[in-house]
């Protein structure tokens, strides 16, 4: 529910889930999305390390986005370079140099991820941009986003990776009272 904005009644619902049946790793990956698209980023650490018991799986990349998330930087440095996939450590390095002050390189990391992903995920061009304070420039291009989406929306996948998860990320949430991307929102189809 989280995905479509109803932020609390999905946070309720995962609370649920996991009560029902505290050894699914499912409902606590669930939990652990709502408590972070509510901005309760401790609380997803939390969940996030009952999920990873259960699951044993490797979850890197979830663990580095809510320490930065949660401003636990120095540990999110020390996981980082464990990701393989390479959109997700450009994108966290971006992240993790911005918090640190370190500017220049945090640019770097930037325009490295916008050179090789920036076509194929508008959408955490957006992230960064919000996280890195800077509002204005990512609800403009948000909307450069839906014209492209109107006139040329390249593949069903790049649609994939940008429509569902505009009110699910944590990282957007500086930016979800924004007239302006509520009114995007709302051309996406997405529910007041």
């Amino acid at each position: 529910m989280g995905y479509l904005g109803f932020y609390q009644e999905g946070l309720e619902l995962c609370k649920k889930a996991v009560d029902l049946d505290p050894l699914q790793a499912w409902s606590y990956q669930s939990l652990t999305h709502a408590f972070a698209v509510n901005g309760l980023f401790g609380d997803a650490l939390i969940a996030w390390r009952r999920e990873n018991e259960i699951s044993k799986r490797d979850g890197s990349s979830t663990q580095t986005h809510l320490l930065v998330l949660n401003g636990q930087v120095k540990e999110a440095l020390d996981l980082v370079n464990k990701i393989n996939e390479e959109q997700e450590r450009l994108f966290l390095l971006t992240l993790i140099y911005h918090i640190n002050n370190q500017r220049v390189k945090s640019d770097e990391y930037f325009q490295m991820f916008k050179d090789k992903f920036g076509s194929i995920n508008p959408l955490s061009v957006n992230e960064i941009l919000v996280f890195c304070g800077k509002k204005e420039e990512a609800l403009s291009k948000l909307h450069n986003a839906f014209l492209v989406k109107k006139i040329r929306w390249p593949s069903a996948d790049e649609q994939f990776r940008f429509a569902p998860y505009l009110k699910g990320s944590p990282y957007l949430i500086p930016i979800r009272n924004e007239p302006r991307f509520k009114d995007f929102a709302r051309k996406w189809n997405y529910p007041e």
